[in-house]
């Protein structure tokens, strides 16, 4: 495993913004077609077409978008009826919201590029709402099972001076571990769900601390021949609990190597960034002032916009169920958020994932 001195460079890979197509005229009228990520997009009546538009006068490869210099370009492919972007026959075109694509003459798209702000703007609400019920039904499901533990100990101990009770000590022993586990869960629920900043927040270096981190997962990252990049600006400090902060670098990073079955990178960088009021509203933090932005990301398989969109509700996961609960990200968000910062996730299929954590500066 490589891990490079401390570099300069702590840019963000390159993400195409999400956009997509709905027809508005012609077969499939009402239908949408998303555009993610920065791989062409192949529209045509072929089955191989990755937006398929029926109709005779639609060719069979007819046109293409793609992500090129921070822009979307419709190209025609050569198509017998042509294209038209509002009104107008083009061979290439750069796409602007509410544009008209006119296919084959009979089939109208309009293009549109997703408000980044308003979805996260909505993800966000959604994720408040979800924290408020989870903390509350948390909350009374450990005190249910206090009492199942509590009397399965009180149990175990008259058990314990009973003569042949060995099989109904084995049984209460597994009420309990059963209850110990269930408790844990309903902790690390907690860290989604629970809004209280606390006293017991400690100044930390953040370069010490992924130092740390890297040193607990270097094994694991090895084993599946994985890289790591470290690039963190000086005297970058944080406020918050060690254990939980040093959880939720591990967390992201084990999330990483999960994402590269067949080896790759996961770079971690840091920065300090100023933000102004504007700027803290439009990424969803509390108050301007200084942050520090710590970007953990991969080169791995890639999150689509479903994907994206659920990646930090408890309980959801893409892995098989023996591999994870679903309570990783969204134990990341809740001691972010608790701390007075964000999440923010820019991925693609096939080009890697970044998860983007704003951290008010200790």
């Amino acid at each position: 495993m490589s891990v490079p001195e401390r570099a300069r460079d702590t840019a963000n890979p390159p993400f195409a913004p999400s956009a997509r197509l709905v027809c508005v005229v012609g077969h499939a009228v009402g239908r949408s077609f998303p555009i993610a990520g920065t791989a062409p997009v192949t529209i045509g009546r072929a089955e191989d077409a990755d937006i398929v538009i029926e109709g005779a006068e639609v060719s069979r490869h007819h046109a293409r978008i793609r992500w090129e210099r921070g822009q979307f370009v419709l190209t025609d492919l050569g198509s017998r009826n042509g294209t038209l972007v509002n009104g107008v026959s083009i061979r290439e075109h750069v796409l602007a919201s509410g544009d008209r694509v006119q296919i084959g003459g009979w089939t109208v798209l309009v293009f549109a590029i997703d408000d980044d702000l308003e979805q996260r703007a909505l993800r966000l609400q959604k994720l408040e709402s979800l924290a408020a019920l989870t903390g509350g039904i948390v909350h009374d499901f450990k005190n249910t099972l206090g009492a199942i533990l509590t009397n399965a100990e009180l149990l175990r101990d008259q058990l314990a001076a009973r003569p042949g009770s060995e099989a109904e000590t084995e049984m209460v022993d597994d009420i309990a571990i059963a209850a110990r586990a269930s408790l844990d869960t309903a902790r690390r629920l907690l860290y989604f769900s629970d809004r209280d900043e606390g006293s017991d927040l400690i100044a930390l270096d953040l370069g010490k601390l992924v130092d740390g981190v890297i040193a607990v997962a270097g094994r694991a990252l090895q084993a599946r021949r994985i890289n790591v990049e470290i690039a963190i600006g000086p005297r970058l400090i944080i406020r918050g609990r060690p254990d939980e902060l040093h959880h939720v670098l591990l967390n992201l990073i084990m999330n990483a190597r999960d994402a590269m079955r067949e080896g790759g990178v996961v770079r971690v960088a840091a920065t300090a960034r100023t933000l102004a009021r504007t700027e803290a509203l439009e990424l969803h933090l509390p108050v301007e002032g200084d942050y520090v932005e710590l970007t953990v990301s991969d080169t791995g398989c890639g999150m689509d916009a479903a994907t994206q969109a659920r990646a930090l509700e408890p309980f959801f996961t893409t892995k098989p169920a023996q591999e994870g609960t679903g309570l990783g990200l969204s134990t990341v968000y809740g001691v972010v958020r608790r701390l007075g910062g964000n999440v923010l996730i820019e991925s693609a299929v096939g080009r890697g994932t970044a998860m983007r954590l704003l951290l008010p500066r200790g």
